[in-house]
């Protein structure tokens, strides 16, 4: 059985860093939401179609590979169209809320610089539940460990799922 394992949370929380790493332990694919991206449409037109690309190129890519790995930030209703599609096509999907306090993802030693915007939308998404969504089959802090436990965590995790 094919497995999409989703990392949901807000911007900064680590969705891209420790998706492409923990593809890498677990021999997978890894899919960047961002990288489906039009921003020449409006938002809701964009989160539309660019659900509707991510959706294909998960199956696509699940039928060489038996596990992808997606960095997305989900709302309910997001997660509800992924796990109601994927089912239909036999593939089972998981999905691992990433969690961080705002201090932490903006702090300057993790290498990352964030744009005014940036902020204020990781603030809202923050302040909107992206730390806490009540759909998530696993919620993990990444703001408590060093990377490397916190991959360790996240690898242990996904193999009790894909055994």
């Amino acid at each position: 059985m094919p497995f999409a394992i989703f990392l949901n949370g807000a911007i900064g929380v680590g969705k891209t860093y420790l998706g492409k790493r923990l593809a890498d332990r677990l021999n997978a694919q890894f899919i960047d939401t961002d990288d489906f991206r039009d921003r020449s449409f409006g938002w809701l037109q964009d989160n539309y179609k660019n659900s509707q690309r991510l959706l294909n190129a998960t199956i696509s890519l699940l039928e060489q590979n038996s596990v992808g790995i997606i960095a997305c930030p989900l709302r309910e209703r997001d997660w509800t169209f992924y796990e109601t599609h994927f089912f239909r096509y036999d593939i089972k999907a998981y999905c691992i809320t990433l969690s961080a306090e705002f201090p932490h993802i903006v702090a300057s030693n993790r290498g990352r610089i964030f744009s005014h915007s940036e902020k204020l939308r990781c603030k809202e998404m923050i302040a909107e539940g992206y730390n806490n969504r009540q759909f998530s089959d696993a919620i993990v802090p990444t703001d408590q460990h060093p990377v490397s436990e916190t991959l360790d965590l996240l690898e242990k995790l996904c193999r009790s799922w894909i055994k």
